[in-house]
């Protein structure tokens, strides 16, 4: 059963959640803690247990040829999503449905 975060738990996830994707970015912009509480009040913040958890491989397989081979270009690319061994992966997927 889904439980409500309080006003504080709320705003402490949306604080981590925002320092999770900004320190990954050349100028991080992190919550304003003023401001995040602002931002908290429209917000409901949920605790959701987790009872099972599937894992699917997804790999861009719907994806057109072109598209496929940019995220895997991408993806060998400097900067804050390099990830070659995900891209080799991709890779090796895509050869093995030719």
């Amino acid at each position: 059963m889904p439980e409500v975060l309080s006003e504080g738990e709320n705003l402490a996830t949306l604080t981590r959640l925002v320092e999770r994707f900004e320190r990954a970015v050349e100028e991080p912009l992190y919550l304003d803690q003023e401001w995040g509480r602002q931002v908290a009040k429209g917000t409901v913040g949920l605790r959701i247990p987790v009872r099972r958890f599937v894992c699917k491989r997804k790999l861009s397989q719907d994806k057109d040829d072109l598209s496929r081979r940019q995220v895997i270009e991408k993806l060998r690319e400097p900067g804050p999503y390099r990830h070659p061994e995900l891209a080799d992966e991709m890779e090796r997927e895509w050869e093995a449905e030719l």
